[in-house]
């Protein structure tokens, strides 16, 4: 029993190390990853897992990686934070640069709420465009850069034509 005991022992020694080894790896190929691929990573992994990877993630990338992932991913990576490497994550970030809008007709538009008018400059240069998409929009100081990262509902992706 006792020689059992201790082959257990050292079978967990030899998986904690191993186990070591791989996170070492798997840092090193985070490290070299853009923010996006490692969202995408992220968004494909069972929660548990995710939350693992997430820990191995350089806490310099936390804040772009944070930016890249959907909503309820990105809630389960804050859920395991701590409160001061949350804000160093989300200290340097622009508060503009998440952001969610919706496109409507004139009469609608509220800009407080997001909602953009098509017919106002900047909703007119969304009209047409695609996930992932990149636009340049002259503003008072200078040129701002949008991707859209998704477009949660398309009228006539729906084919909802009476709107």
């Amino acid at each position: 029993m006792h020689r059992q005991e201790e082959g257990d022992e050292r079978a967990d020694l030899v998986e904690s190390v191993l186990q070591r080894k791989h996170d070492v790896e798997l840092q090193e190929m985070l490290k070299g990853l853009h923010p996006a691929d490692v969202a995408f990573i992220l968004e494909s992994l069972p929660r548990d897992e995710r939350q693992h990877v997430w820990r191995l993630v350089r806490g310099e990338d936390d804040g772009d990686v944070l930016l890249e992932v959907s909503d309820g991913v990105r809630e389960s990576l804050i859920e395991v934070m701590e409160p001061a490497d949350l804000v160093a994550a989300t200290q340097n970030l622009d508060t503009d640069e998440l952001a969610e809008y919706t496109l409507v007709f004139p009469g609608s538009a509220d800009i407080r709420r997001g909602r953009l008018s098509v017919l106002a400059p900047i909703g007119t240069a969304l009209l047409g465009c695609q996930e992932f998409d990149t636009i340049e929009w002259k503003v008072p100081v200078g040129v701002k850069r949008f991707r859209i990262d998704r477009i949660l509902y398309q009228p006539e992706a729906a084919e909802a034509y009476h709107l």
